[in-house]
């Protein structure tokens, strides 16, 4: 998940406009492209338990660049931190 992952750099990639970008994407998956990226970056410590990567490893991985960040993200959308998330999941920590 590294690279600028902005709405305008990924229209820039799709040759659209931002906002018909994100009109299309909306459409076609149901939710915005910013939904797909936080998805994707609140699964990353479910597979980093597989590799015992240490979750401030995970958190530069996925573009949230320190634990902190992730924790934060965690929080938010799960109301569990990241390192409670991946015990749960049956994979071992690396934090």
């Amino acid at each position: 998940m590294a690279g600028d992952l902005s709405l305008p750099a990924l229209a820039q990639v799709a040759k659209l406009s931002p906002y018909h970008f994100l009109r299309t994407y909306k459409r076609a998956t149901g939710r915005t492209p910013m939904a797909a990226v936080r998805a994707m970056r609140l699964h990353a410590p479910a597979t980093a338990g597989h590799t015992r990567t240490p979750l401030k490893e995970v958190a530069k991985l996925c573009g949230l660049g320190t634990a902190y960040a992730m924790d934060g993200l965690f929080r938010r959308c799960l109301g569990i931190p990241p390192g409670r998330f991946v015990g749960s999941t049956g994979n071992e920590v690396g934090a």
